[in-house]
């Protein structure tokens, strides 16, 4: 298979037990997804989404290929939440950018190579604090043969009422920018 001339594509997965179908958290998903990052990363079928009902399924994983096919696959970022999310306003964007952050730094890259992805794990470190308030652990990085999992140990409060008033103005802001 011919590698894509720098090209990378995408397979973006979610927890469909977690983000409910028809929900506003889906719909805010489906519209950065689907529709702002193919404005970012042109090119047919970039970016897949796929809702996952499998209990082990993190609530956002993705995965970054070298190929169109997604057959050499790069690395892999998975995001959730250790505590109970249900009724919760999710930082849905900033655990996106995360994922995606992470599945551009090759699986099975050996620690003391890491540093060549300053720059990324830095932006993921400062999404990191911003979802939960929190200094991301050293040891996320420490194994990252299968990729790069992050459990946030809380989604940190988002100062409004209704979440579904939250999903909206979101939506509205990312629609406007579209």
């Amino acid at each position: 298979m011919k590698k894509q001339d720098g090209i990378k594509y995408y397979t973006v997965k979610y927890n469909a037990l977690k983000i409910p179908q028809n929900s506003p958290s889906e719909k805010l998903l489906k519209l950065y997804v689907e529709e702002i990052l193919p404005m970012y990363m042109p090119g047919k079928d970039r970016v897949k989404l796929i809702p996952s009902a499998a209990q082990d399924q993190s609530l956002i994983s993705i995965e970054c290929f070298n190929d169109r096919s997604r057959s050499v696959k790069i690395g892999e970022g998975c995001v959730d939440v250790e505590e109970d999310t249900s009724g919760k306003v999710l930082r849905l964007i900033g655990m996106l950018n995360m994922a995606l952050l992470a599945s551009q730094i090759p699986s099975g890259t050996p620690s003391d190579e890491i540093n060549k992805y300053d720059v990324l794990i830095a932006l993921i470190k400062s999404q990191y604090k911003e979802i939960s308030g929190e200094d991301m652990p050293p040891d996320i990085l420490k194994d990252i043969s299968k990729g790069i999992h992050i459990v946030l140990p809380h989604a940190a409060p988002i100062a409004l009422d209704k979440t579904d008033e939250y999903y909206r103005l979101t939506i509205t802001q990312l629609e406007q920018a579209a």
